[in-house]
């Protein structure tokens, strides 16, 4: 919304920011696929009370009776996760922005900008090993199928139950964009914004691991990639690690400075650059520097195509597609896009991305 010139220009709107990031070691990774069934586990105990040796050649009807797998040397987590990585971050991002021009000519305009936003806390996991140490705590929301055990909830001075229709917050933050734009003879644009300047406190159901030996595993393994589903395998009573109820946890917002430039010769052809660097290194943020180039082509006043490439962070190379369909001269938009095309047709570096809006009106 743009009442005048000189006044600027308003926005608001409401967004749910989900990001997931894996990277296994060897040893882990089967652990967390394979359960107890993995190598690591030297013995097997039986629902019928047996301890037999772990072996890859044991008939069907010995698999069926497993119930837990265990290890004669047993290694803390931080050795056996090595490089690996799980981060996880779901929040619901309520923004009001506001801009305007500060200089117009012939040959130059200047535009600046501040957003603000207030984030409601849906889920975060961050496991790693920082410098030689285990780093690794958890909140989520009880909408998330997670059983944490009867002990672990009733000594976790965080604990929240369910309860509504929507899934229940467990963290709250505020943060803030700033950024600044230059449009050179109407065709060159050039612009740079420091954004997700800020924290979430997260202060309902939050967990921390310790450094302990994995000694024993209840847990069968990953059936799929979907995290969601397979959380209580990680997190859960019966889970890879061990976990302790804290009051709560701060946490800084995935900062990036992002930096971009477009040159639009005609109104039917624009194509530009665009780098995101990471400032900070937490949950949701890029490992590094993210690179992408893309195009916009509008074929017809009412339909918007762009396409491109990017490379960089946690993704590889990607090939992003979206389409947008502009109805009443741009005051109402439509569009669907996607941030790696190739993800459709291989199995290889998935990036699972679908974006899609219906309701953006502009005044």
């Amino acid at each position: 919304m743009q009442p005048g010139e000189k006044l600027g220009g308003f926005s608001f709107g409401i967004k749910e920011r989900f990001q997931w990031y894996s990277q296994f070691s060897d040893e882990l990774s089967e652990i967390l696929f394979v359960g107890y069934n993995a190598d690591y586990f030297t013995h097997l105990i039986l629902t019928n009370g047996d301890t037999i040796l772990n072996s890859n050649s044991l008939p069907d009807d010995t698999l069926a009776l497993i119930q837990k797998g265990y290890s004669a040397a047993a290694k803390k987590f931080s050795e056996i996760m090595g490089e690996s990585r799980m981060s996880l971050s779901w929040y619901r991002e309520y923004n009001f922005s506001y801009g305007r021009q500060l200089v117009s000519n012939d040959d130059l305009s200047l535009y600046a900008g501040i957003g603000v936003k207030y984030l409601a806390g849906m889920g975060i996991m961050e496991a790693r090993v920082n410098s030689g140490e285990l780093e690794a705590f958890s909140a989520f929301s009880p909408a998330f199928p997670i059983d944490y055990g009867d002990s672990a909830t009733t000594s976790n001075p965080s604990t929240v139950n369910s309860g509504g229709l929507l899934p229940k917050a467990v963290g709250s933050g505020v943060g803030f964009d700033i950024g600044v734009s230059v449009i050179l003879g109407e065709k060159l644009k050039l612009g740079a914004a420091l954004n997700d300047i800020g924290s979430i406190t997260w202060d309902g159901n939050v967990y921390q691991a310790s450094d302990n030996e994995l000694v024993d595993l209840s847990s069968s393994g990953f059936e799929s990639f979907n995290f969601v589903t397979e959380a209580q395998k990680v997190i859960g009573e019966n889970g890879v690690f061990d976990w302790g109820g804290v009051v709560e946890k701060k946490v800084s917002l995935p900062t990036n400075l992002r930096i971009g430039a477009s040159f639009m010769p005609n109104e039917k052809f624009e194509a530009g650059l665009d780098i995101v660097i990471p400032v900070n290194d937490v949950a949701g943020s890029y490992g590094n520097a993210l690179l992408a180039f893309g195009v916009d082509i509008t074929p017809i006043p009412w339909l918007r195509l762009s396409t491109g490439a990017s490379s960089g962070g946690y993704y590889g190379f990607n090939l992003p597609i979206g389409a947008l369909v502009m109805i009443g001269e741009g005051s109402w938009e439509i569009g669907v896009a996607s941030r790696d095309v190739i993800t459709f047709f291989t199995e290889d570096r998935p990036t699972l991305s679908l974006s899609a809006g219906f309701l953006r009106f502009r005044f």
